[in-house]
């Protein structure tokens, strides 16, 4: 089977299964897959604010001691928290294959693209659909 429909996670209020995954994957599997997820963002959310604590703490004391306000450029760092995502989202998605999709024979993969998406195939066959996340 070849990728068929796409569903809209995150942002977009609740997210719901997408019809091509429907008889392969339940409501609980699903209500399992949007709580891994979002325990995911959470983290995300806490790593952020860390390194933007910690960051702005740093840019702070040098700034200041050392009389070169032009270190405030260094905020733009702040971004680089966002590369942890190649560490949480996979960690969440092998722990949802070990706990829901592998029993049924099925691997869900998480693409770090723009925008990102999930997507569920046979382990032994084609993708049977993707799931986004804006």
């Amino acid at each position: 089977m070849a990728e068929k429909e796409v569903a809209v996670l995150g942002c977009g209020g609740a997210p719901s299964l997408p019809p091509s995954w429907a008889s392969l994957v339940t409501d609980s599997d699903w209500q399992a897959t949007t709580k891994a997820l979002d325990r995911a963002s959470n983290i995300m959310g806490l790593i952020f604010l860390a390194w933007a604590v910690v960051l702005a703490g740093i840019v702070a004391a040098l700034a200041f001691s050392l009389d070169q306000q032009g270190l405030w450029g260094l905020m733009g760092l702040i971004s680089m928290a966002g590369l942890a995502r190649g560490c949480v989202y996979p960690r969440a998605i092998k722990q949802l294959n070990n706990d829901v999709y592998g029993k049924k024979d099925l691997e869900l993969s998480w693409n770090w693209n723009c925008p990102e998406t999930l997507s569920l195939k046979q382990k032994k066959g084609d993708a049977i659909g993707a799931a986004s996340e804006p």
